[in-house]
């Protein structure tokens, strides 16, 4: 029975732009002929023959396989089968043996290189500067394999009477892996996070100003190497994250005013515009504090003007009991200016306390 299996790789960046012979094989998967204009273009190592992070390894007839069966092959996120999330094709695999270069088991290094297609436009905008910014580069695929079998014994893992050597492990010195063979169909890629093969990347054939790139290059680029290859794109793409941080902040301050407005009735224009827009700014919250403290000390203050304003009407009430009348000639003192003055705050405070609250600080 096939065993399913996922393996990442890495994208970085291609030219974009289709040759003619290139364009003739991505019409070769569409209803009409698009023009080149159309589509943009990138290239991915979709997995290698290198031990991977699950202890797994493709034998280079695999790979050679597994060109044959992802030609044609569609690609989306995080292996969803979501229909709305396939956003690229793969036009052209093949296996690619290095002269030179070998992977970790001194075996000729090969890869699995291929090329796929999307279509420009406003919906994968984002999507095209995130791969020229090298932001968008870790890709999965998914494909069925009829053999996997132990590296130490050469057995099958897992079945009556074979292997029983545990992936990851080592043996007498040697490292235990599953080695994958037979592939029996290939489902699609996708973009992920992780991959499982770090050391798979996708290279270009020439670079942006034109030179010439070997394709066994590796293109993990750093943050500065990106900024110097790609100046405008990541311009383009910080001034965009720039406005949505600039949209977003605007929001909140208008939700911030707007808050205090709602409340401003309660308090005297000066706090609520102390409150928008002075040295202690605050939000809705803080300003409801305020407001209510601002309450509860007019409160407190009519209630000991009322008292004093209760001792000085005492004062006229006494000096009517014993036939006098204050201020005229033979009569009580007259009123204190300070008595007189208590009574005002009184009625002032009572007009207050039923009418809105005063400026608190």
């Amino acid at each position: 029975m096939p065993v399913d299996i996922k393996k990442a790789a890495n994208i970085s960046p291609g030219t974009g732009v289709p040759t003619a012979e290139e364009l003739a094989e991505i019409n070769k998967f569409t209803r009409r002929e698009l023009a080149a204009e159309e589509v943009y273009t990138f290239s991915v190592v979709l997995c290698d023959n290198e031990i991977d992070r699950d202890c797994e390894q493709f034998v280079p007839e695999a790979l050679k396989k597994l060109a044959e069966l992802f030609a044609g092959k569609s690609g989306g996120y995080n292996h969803s089968g979501n229909a709305h999330e396939q956003v690229m094709r793969i036009y052209d695999a093949a296996a690619q043996a290095h002269d030179v270069k070998q992977n970790s088991v001194g075996e000729p290094y090969v890869r699995l290189q291929a090329k796929a297609y999307l279509l420009r436009g406003k919906e994968n905008e984002k999507l095209i500067n995130a791969i020229d910014a090298g932001i968008r580069k870790e890709v999965s695929v998914s494909c069925a394999v009829r053999g996997v079998t132990c590296s130490i014994c050469g057995k099958p893992p897992s079945v009556d009477g074979g292997c029983t050597h545990m992936r990851g492990k080592e043996y007498d010195g040697k490292l235990c892996y599953r080695i994958l063979s037979d592939p029996s169909d290939a489902y699609e890629f996708s973009f992920v996070m992780v991959p499982a093969q770090p050391a798979a990347g996708v290279t270009k054939s020439k670079s942006p100003g034109g030179e010439e790139i070997d394709e066994m290059e590796e293109t993990n680029l750093t943050e500065q190497e990106i900024r110097e290859k790609y100046p405008e794109v990541v311009t383009a793409i910080e001034k965009a994250a720039g406005d949505a941080a600039a949209a977003a902040a605007v929001t909140e301050e208008r939700a911030r005013l707007k808050g205090i407005q709602s409340l401003a009735s309660k308090a005297e224009p000066e706090m609520a515009e102390e409150a928008m827009f002075g040295e202690t700014a605050c939000d809705k919250a803080t300003f409801a504090v305020r407001v209510l403290e601002a309450m509860k000390d007019d409160g407190k203050a009519a209630l000991e003007a009322m008292e004093k304003a209760g001792e000085a009407a005492a004062k006229v009430k006494a000096a009517g009991n014993h036939g006098d009348v204050p201020g005229t000639p033979g009569g009580a003192e007259e009123l204190s200016a300070q008595d007189i003055a208590d009574i005002e705050k009184a009625a002032m405070a009572f007009n207050k306390e039923n009418g809105r609250a005063t400026k608190c600080t």
